[in-house]
């Protein structure tokens, strides 16, 4: 249809036309701009992530002018290092040129000074746009040994911008730093050592005190303890004796049981119980199992009648008495009612000596002594001091006085007095004289109050025994002394002896005399009836100083306590002679006391029997009376060793400060060594400071595990009463020791840096000849420590520039990925759009042609009315 007021044909071919032309457009814009993507609307999300890139790839071109700006830094500073080991082994050359005997010193000297100020150079100048990572001071306000390379630039998934840099700590590079508080590797001081020596001169001398040691040296051990069950009592009731022991005897005694009331048994002896121990044991047996006691049982224990509870622990208990033989018309002979008493004495009687002791609070550490204000004068203390029946003449001077601040010093000091003085009469030293010797008991021994090891009490002990042991301090005075000319004061104007606690004493050992006892008690006796024992005196060590004698008594109805007793005296003097052992009663008590006294003397009464009168025995097989308890069940414990003292307080340790002390397990001994090195590592510090006990605490454990023992032992704050003491305790419960051994503290060796090396000063020739070999031999291990410290150095600046490198490599492929994957979004294809340019071109003017003809209808329609 053809309308007047719409040319669909026209219009068709306008709209085609339309987007003709704008796809050309875009064509053409590709074509002239060869990107696809020019501006965000032509693909918004492809235009952002180009954009992003495009910016993120000039962030990574400045990265790689850093990384070249870095290694020109790096490689100057390695430059510098390697020119300087150069040097340093010029040094070591002249060095080793000067330990030849008779070359000029002072000649390789002035070489040394060169190639000193050469090394000096070569640090200074190692510089480059500014920075000198050589020579460095590091007390300059904002310094910062950590310097930092950029050498990344990264975004992650949201966005967030990263800045990845290459470190590098100049505190391991630098040669020299002009800080008070630090060195380079050039001017830093080293040990001198040489041959594995310490040496003490060449150098500047160690500075400061030594660490403290913290009372690791006085220590109190405990050993460990195993584990143990609750034990049963076990009675052992003599030794078996079947001599005298004859069928249709019966043997009576009494057993409480484990608290209970006392219960009576008899063991009838038969033929078979008579014939062999093991059946006189079944005999007994079977006499406990007749009486209801079922919780106890007899055994053979290698020849001694035993008898075991079932109960264990305290409470078990097992008590024997009244033991008795009836021989076979039931008549008691041998028994304590029967004997006088003496089948129930005590069978051994022992004398004794005791050592001579200053007891408690005679020598008890009150405070330091008074000071003496006048600086001429010194402080005395004089005292005599006896030894058995010699006296020795003992002083304390004014170094002892001083050095005296608790009653571990007070120990000390007095034990150098003593063992330093001299006898009276001919100037003997003591020490000379007397060594002391707990084996053969010659002389004393001298300590604080084991019964109060944390308290101030003194004790001073001989260590012999007896009435000849004598011990005392007398005489005390206390004296100004005038220092240039040694004339004393008058005594006691100020008693420096009260001050610390020091007073006079005498003290004397004992002997005391072998005694046996026995209760009388007559029972029933018969004419003709006889007592018989054996009595063995000894009066020595040595078997020739024993003497047994067997004695028989006639009985006698008659007997009282006193009678009893002279009848024994009487029978004993005629076995022994007079006056070697007293037979004397109590009150009903039969003693038996020897005349002689001391250790070695001894008296035993046994096989005590009673003979009836027709001369045959009747026994208890050698069964006597006895009692024991249960034992209570030990929970393991570990073996620890305590400090005596609490921790002192803070310590220090610098760079050449050490502490060692041997640590020993069951026996085996290990060395430990604490250094600055080990505070710092045990803290995570780098001051060396010890600042509390739990610190010193770590310390220790530090050097247990630098050791290589730290799972054999550990070492913790004791808790109340001793707290803030320091406690080393075994890792293994049970029975075991450990001790702390070989303290000592050590402010190190003298010290020098390539830098001071001069073998012109007075530090070097003022050295003997084998002392300055000594000393170039330690200046060469310096030096050579020196090369290996630049040598790891310029290693490690090696390896930084090879990294640094590898980066720089790494940021060139990285960009060209990037520019190559924005190409890959943005950019057009201009073959493709060239040809598609062509076509668009080509439909454009066909659109041209059509839109024309469309027209051209609507003109036919207007001629219509012309």
């Amino acid at each position: 249809m053809t309308s007047i007021n719409f040319n669909a044909s026209a219009t068709t071919a306008l709209r085609t036309l339309q987007s003709t032309n704008s796809a050309l457009e875009t064509t053409q814009n590709r074509v002239a701009t060869g990107l696809k993507i020019g501006e965000a609307k032509d693909n918004a999300a492809y235009w952002a992530i180009s954009t992003t890139l495009k910016s993120d790839n000039k962030s990574l071109a400045t990265v790689k002018d850093a990384l070249n700006l870095g290694a020109a830094t790096v490689d100057t500073a390695y430059q510098g290092l390697t020119k300087a080991k150069d040097v340093l082994d010029e040094i070591k050359t002249k060095l080793t040129a000067a330990t030849q005997d008779g070359v000029d010193r002072t000649i390789i000297q002035s070489e040394i000074e060169a190639l000193q100020e050469q090394l000096k150079s070569i640090a200074a100048s190692s510089t480059f746009s500014g920075e000198n990572w050589l020579s460095v001071d590091s007390s300059v306000q904002g310094f910062n040994s950590n310097k930092s390379i950029v050498a990344s630039f990264s975004r992650d998934s949201s966005n967030a911008v990263t800045i990845g840099t290459v470190d590098v700590d100049i505190a391991t590079v630098k040669l020299y730093d002009t800080s008070a508080t630090a060195t380079g590797i050039l001017d830093g001081a080293k040990a001198l050592v040489a041959d594995g020596v310490e040496l003490s001169y060449g150098g500047a001398a160690a500075a400061g005190a030594s660490p403290d040691t913290q009372s690791l040296g006085a220590t109190t051990a405990s050993t460990g303890i195993a584990t143990v069950a609750a034990g049963a009592a076990v009675a052992s009731l003599g030794t078996i004796d079947r001599t005298n022991l004859h069928v249709n005897d019966r043997i009576v005694f009494n057993v409480a049981l484990n608290g209970a009331v006392t219960t009576p048994v008899t063991v009838q002896v038969d033929a078979t119980a008579a014939s062999s121990d093991a059946n006189l044991i079944a005999a007994i047996n079977t006499g406990l199992t007749s009486a209801g006691l079922t919780g106890v049982t007899a055994s053979n224990s290698g020849g001694v009648f035993t008898l075991t509870s079932a109960a264990t622990g305290t409470g078990a208990s097992i008590v024997v008495t009244g033991v008795a033989a009836l021989d076979g018309d039931g008549v008691a002979i041998v028994q304590a009612t029967g004997t006088g008493g003496l089948s129930g004495v005590t069978p051994l009687g022992s004398g004794s000596s005791t050592k001579a002791n200053s007891g408690t609070g005679t020598i008890s550490f009150a405070a330091a002594a008074t000071a003496v204000a006048d600086a001429s004068l010194e402080r005395l203390i004089t005292f005599n001091f006896q030894y058995g029946n010699e006296v020795f003449e003992a002083e304390l001077d004014e170094t002892a006085i001083a050095a005296i601040t608790d009653e571990a010093t007070l120990v000390t000091q007095l034990n150098t007095a003593i063992q330093a003085s001299t006898r009276v009469g001919d100037g003997a030293v003591f020490s000379a004289t007397y060594a002391n010797n707990v084996g053969t008991g010659v002389g004393y021994a001298i300590g604080i109050d084991p019964d109060n090891p944390t308290g101030t009490d003194i004790i001073i002990e001989s260590l012999g025994t007896g009435t000849a042991a004598k011990i005392g301090i007398s005489n005390l005075n206390s004296y100004d002394v005038t220092t240039a000319t040694g004339i004393r004061g008058t005594a006691n104007n100020t008693d420096y002896a009260a001050d610390l606690g020091i007073a006079a004493f005498f003290a004397s050992g004992t002997d005391t005399a072998a005694v046996v006892t026995s209760t009388f008690a007559l029972g029933t006796v018969a004419a003709g009836d006889r007592i018989t024992f054996d009595a063995t005196l000894s009066t020595g060590p040595l078997v020739a100083d024993q003497e047994t004698q067997s004695i028989s008594i006639q009985t006698n109805a008659a007997w009282t306590a006193a009678t009893f007793a002279t009848s024994l005296q009487q029978a004993i003097d005629t076995a022994f002679g007079a006056g070697k052992i007293q037979v004397t009663n109590n009150a009903g008590t039969t003693t038996f006391t020897t005349v002689a006294t001391g250790a070695s003397v001894a008296l035993a009464i046994n096989n005590v029997l009673g003979e009836d009168g027709d001369g045959a025995t009747a026994s208890v097989a050698g069964l006597t009376a006895g009692s024991d308890t249960g034992s209570a069940a030990t929970t393991a414990t570990a073996a620890s060793t305590l400090t005596n003292v609490a921790y002192a307080g803070t310590t220090t340790y610098d760079d050449q400060d050490s502490l060692t002390f041997d640590v020993t397990i069951d026996g085996v001994t290990t060395s430990l060594t604490v250094n600055k090195e080990t505070v710092d590592a045990a803290l995570g510090t780098t001051d060396g400071v010890v600042a509390t006990s739990a610190d010193f605490v770590s310390v220790l454990n530090q050097a247990l595990e630098d050791a290589g023992i730290d799972g054999d032992a550990t070492f913790s704050v004791a808790a109340a009463p001793n707290a803030g003491k320091i406690l080393l305790t075994s890792s293994t419960v049970g029975l075991g020791d450990i001790s702390v051994s070989n303290v000592a503290a050590s402010t190190g060796a003298s010290t020098i840096s390539v830098d001071d090396i001069d073998l012109t000063s007075t530090a070097f020739t003022g050295l003997t000849s084998d002392q300055k070999k000594l000393a170039l031999t330690a200046y060469l291990s310096v030096v050579n420590d020196t090369i290996t410290s630049v040598t790891t150095a310029a290693a490690n600046l090696g390896a930084v520039s090879s990294r640094i490198d590898l980066q720089n490599s790494f940021v060139d492929t990285l960009i060209d990925t990037i520019d190559k994957g924005v190409s890959n979004l943005v950019d057009a294809d201009l073959s493709e759009e060239s040809t598609k340019l062509q076509a668009l071109q080509t439909k454009q003017q066909l659109g041209i042609q059509a839109l024309s003809i469309a027209n051209s209808s609507q003109q036919n329609i207007l001629r219509l009315f012309q």
